[in-house]
């Protein structure tokens, strides 16, 4: 297979391995490699990083005290079903009955990606989408004035 990068970030006539290659082109410096290959504890950063984190926990910790349903939407991609499974394998490692009598999850059909207020059932109370619909701003909307989290 013959291919051609159109800005490649190390010239073509310098020696390299296929992965340093592909990583280098995808913005990960050639001195950084072995550490991006290698990762430790020190590279992991805190979920409390991530705007509203807590926030969300404590409503998802909510709707799981107050036995109400919840919905998962899986994207039909890689890191959708990824997420969703690690999702769903945390929460039925802490809360194993609740998960398995008030998780409800759909999985999307060929390419659809984000929400389908039209597919979650009306006694959801919480939707929780790993890895998509951070633009489904309108579904949002639909959804917060349904009363659903």
């Amino acid at each position: 297979m013959e291919y051609q990068l159109m800005t490649p970030s190390i010239p073509l006539n310098i020696e390299v391995t296929a992965v340093e290659r592909v990583l280098t082109n995808r913005g990960i410096p050639l001195n950084e490699i072995n550490h991006y290959l290698n990762t430790t504890d020190g590279d992991v950063l805190s979920p409390s990083l991530i705007a509203n984190m807590k926030e969300g926990a404590a409503m998802l910790v909510r709707h799981i005290y107050q036995n109400d349903k919840v919905f998962i939407q899986v994207d039909s991609d890689c890191d959708g079903y990824t997420s969703a499974a690690a999702l769903i394998n945390y929460l039925n490692c802490l809360f194993p009955s609740f998960t398995q009598n008030n998780i409800i999850y759909r999985i999307h059909k060929g390419k659809e990606h984000g929400l389908i207020p039209d597919t979650i059932p009306a006694d959801v109370k919480l939707v929780i989408a790993p890895d998509s619909s951070s633009n489904d701003y309108e579904q949002h909307k639909e959804l917060r004035a349904k009363g659903i989290d």
